[in-house]
């Protein structure tokens, strides 16, 4: 990962790192009503879903091949913002379960 690439693609992490929040959020919110869970409860599964690793290097790696021209651009942000996902994910859901556990 070359840190000038992340530079340059900083406003695109960006776009990334709050699309993805959203949409893991809104995601985890429809789930948890469509399995039954109650309201309260269901807000907080997108955030405990936030760190997840493997799944987007792998997705990167896959994404590089496909598209040789945006090699460098597909990992270096699939890699900066997993770093930051991966710092931010785990206290999240923490805070998530202990919400949870709190409101029982």
């Amino acid at each position: 990962m070359d840190s000038k690439v992340l530079m340059q693609i900083g406003p695109l992490g960006l776009v990334f790192i709050i699309t993805r929040i959203i949409a893991r959020y809104i995601g985890g919110w429809l789930g948890g009503r469509i399995s039954g869970s109650p309201t309260q409860q269901s807000h907080l599964f997108g955030l405990a879903l936030l760190p997840q690793a493997g799944v987007a290097v792998g997705m990167a790696l896959v994404a590089a091949q496909a598209f040789p021209q945006w090699q460098e651009t597909l990992v270096t942000l699939s890699v900066g913002t997993t770093v930051f996902f991966e710092l931010i994910g785990p206290p999240l859901t923490g805070w998530a379960i202990r919400r949870e556990a709190k409101n029982r």
